[in-house]
């Protein structure tokens, strides 16, 4: 079995697809919005350090939202 983080990849992939219950909406619903605040903060940058820092951010939580929808289909 693959190591994912640390964890069992079954124990890792477990957590994520629990995110989609439906007592995680709210966390789920925090993370999009700050998606969508960090990408219009990107739009409007002008500072190359603030670019890079936003940049990495929408990244992060691009991965994050795109790994717990992928846990669905992973068993």
């Amino acid at each position: 079995m693959k190591d994912c983080y640390g964890y069992p990849e079954r124990i890792f992939w477990e957590s994520l697809r629990r995110l989609k219950d439906p007592a995680f909406q709210p966390f789920i619903a925090y993370l999009t919005v700050s998606l969508e605040e960090s990408r219009i903060a990107l739009e409007q940058a002008s500072d190359p350090m603030v670019i890079h820092r936003l940049q990495g951010r929408v990244t992060q939580l691009r991965e994050i939202l795109g790994m717990v929808e992928q846990s669905a289909k992973i068993r």
